[in-house]
């Protein structure tokens, strides 16, 4: 085994990156392991504030927020991480509120925003596409509709284009949503252990 320096307390598991791992401390180092010709490589980017929950990490592409709520995009180059863009959430994130989610579906980031609700990034320029003043929970996306667990308890469906409501469901007995950034399914568990998944043509038909 290798012992390699943090550089600082780390909070979420390392991710899979450009056939090593990369991964953010508590103080804003973004730091990725990558394989070179001779060994490995070491390349780190300082966010200059502290990450506001884990960076989300697609092939060689990384996103984080931070608390003072700036979003930015970082993209794998030779000689380490280059920035691609930084936007602002247009909303300050504090301490004490949850942490955001970030999710993509295609180009649009999705941003959980706590009390302000749901916001959509373009994820090439970072360009807001919308927001929705529904707050939530992310869960997945199924069929081009951002699902989340809403504050009423229930299953909401946004629209990817404009961010409306589009379909609502009662979880019944499964109020243990999980969030899925893997496949287009919705998952779902109940406390006494049954788990189920629902597909594109499984949630349809909610209104």
């Amino acid at each position: 085994p290798v012992r390699i320096n943090s550089h600082g307390i780390v909070e979420q598991l390392p991710a899979p990156y450009a056939g090593g791992a990369i991964w953010c401390t508590r103080n804003g180092h973004l730091t990725a392991i990558e394989q070179a010709e001779k060994g490995w490589a070491r390349h780190e980017f300082h966010l200059r504030q502290q990450p506001n929950g884990p960076v989300l990490v697609t092939g060689q592409t990384v996103f984080a927020a931070t608390v003072t709520g700036e979003l930015a995009r970082f993209e794998d180059a030779p000689g380490g991480l280059r920035l691609t863009w930084r936007t602002l959430l247009e909303t300050r994130l504090h301490a004490n509120q949850p942490r955001p989610q970030l999710m993509l579906a295609g180009n649009t980031l999705l941003v959980s925003l706590d009390a302000v609700g749901i916001a959509a990034h373009d994820a090439t320029t970072g360009k807001r596409k919308w927001v929705a003043s529904l707050p939530g929970d992310l869960l997945a996306v199924v069929g081009g509709r951002l699902w989340g667990y809403d504050p009423m308890n229930r299953l909401t469906a946004l629209s990817l284009t404009d961010g409306r409501p589009v379909a609502f469901l009662d979880p019944g007995p499964f109020t243990m949503p999980v969030t899925n950034r893997s496949t287009e399914k919705l998952i779902l568990a109940s406390p006494r252990g049954l788990l189920v998944s629902l597909g594109s043509r499984d949630v349809a038909g909610a209104t």
